[in-house]
């Protein structure tokens, strides 16, 4: 993974730097964090990097306009004001920190985190390693299992959803006996009727709505 801090306030690029590494020392992941102090030389690198921690006030310069340049990079805006923080989401940001409030930059620092992960997770299918970000759900036809994904599906003869269940990380949930989806590619949810964002509409067993929602409420929550 590669961080840029582009601040102009050195005080602060230790301060959250050192907030980066405390969280990330317990992941099992290789980063490196470029330290920038001037829009200048942050610009002559900034297409690198996987995200980019931005301060919306530098100097005579405005971290919103900088923002709409940064294509590839995901975005978190830093500030002291919170009265930024309606303009910065017309850039579609991660996130947005608050300076003085640690508590709320380590935890959007673990969101961004376990978001990363997700994005860049694989898990072997048919020999193939398939980006657990680009799986829409699993289901169970008679004795195949099948892997959806947006563009295709990966029908395995004689597997089951048992088995793959014990390999997926925690936001994929069952619904029911046959299927179980990707929170992350849930559109909605309204009772035991589930939405994905590729339209297809599912349905959750009755003793699986609670559950299912309270995911949903959380993943909603996380979205913010």
């Amino acid at each position: 993974m590669k961080i840029a801090l582009l601040d102009d306030n050195i005080d602060y690029h230790h301060i959250l730097n050192n907030m980066i590494n405390d969280v990330l020392k317990s992941e099992d992941l290789t980063y490196t964090i470029d330290c920038f102090s001037d829009t200048e030389s942050f610009m002559n690198k900034y297409d690198q990097y996987d995200v980019v921690f931005l301060d919306v006030e530098l100097g005579a310069e405005n971290g919103i306009n900088i923002a709409k340049k940064i294509t590839q990079s995901d975005i978190i805006f830093v500030s002291s004001h919170k009265n930024y923080v309606f303009h910065a989401f017309h850039v579609a940001p991660f996130s947005y920190i608050l300076k003085q409030d640690e508590t709320q930059a380590r935890s959007e620092i673990q969101r961004y985190i376990a978001y990363y992960k997700h994005m860049h997770q694989t898990i072997t299918i048919q020999n193939q390693d398939i980006l657990l970000s680009h799986i829409s759900y699993f289901s169970q036809y008679e004795h195949d299992r099948i892997t959806h994904l947006h563009s295709k599906e990966i029908i395995e003869k004689g597997k089951t959803l048992k088995e793959i269940s014990a390999l997926l990380p925690q936001y994929f949930i069952q619904i029911n006996r046959s299927e179980i989806i990707n929170m992350y590619h849930v559109e909605n949810v309204k009772k035991d009727i589930v939405l994905m964002d590729d339209g297809t509409q599912l349905y959750a067993s009755r003793r699986r709505e609670k559950f299912l929602m309270k995911a949903f409420i959380e993943m909603l929550e996380n979205k913010l």
